[in-house]
């Protein structure tokens, strides 16, 4: 028994540092994925950084849907994102080939989203302090 109450408070906080990395994995995981929708819905649309397309895209990072009713996956209260575009040239016509054999230019919709993600199990002994989380996704520019 005295055995167990030396090794006990270890063993808690060897868990708390398992559970709040595995947490940190999965908001992760969560983030990569709304970002990578945004991008992809992004793609789709007639204006990218219009402000209802920015909107739609903070809304699938938040909540994976467009639709105002859903209510977030998480506690996004300190995600950014910042919606681009940039252009590719295609000089040589190896990269994308248009439909019509051209050279036309790439368009990609660029998605990038930073967070600020606590660990509050291991916030009360100092051991994490809190992580900014950076996502970026790439998408060519498809139109409607």
């Amino acid at each position: 028994m005295f055995e167990f109450a030396i090794a006990l408070p270890i063993l808690l906080v060897i868990f708390a540092g398992a559970w709040e990395m595995a947490r940190g994995l999965w908001t992760y995981e969560i983030l990569n994925k709304g970002v990578r929708d945004a991008s992809r819905y992004l793609a789709r649309v007639d204006d990218p950084t219009s402000a209802l397309s920015e909107q739609m895209a903070l809304r699938l990072v938040l909540s994976g849907d467009i639709d105002l009713d859903q209510p977030p996956r998480l506690d996004f209260n300190d995600v950014t994102i910042v919606v681009g575009t940039r252009t590719y040239a295609n000089t040589s016509g190896q990269i994308y080939r248009s439909p019509n054999g051209g050279t036309e230019p790439i368009d990609v919709v660029q998605v990038r989203a930073n967070m600020t993600y606590e660990a509050p199990l291991l916030g009360f002994l100092n051991i994490a302090s809190p992580i900014e989380f950076s996502v970026a996704h790439e998408q060519r520019y498809i139109g409607d």
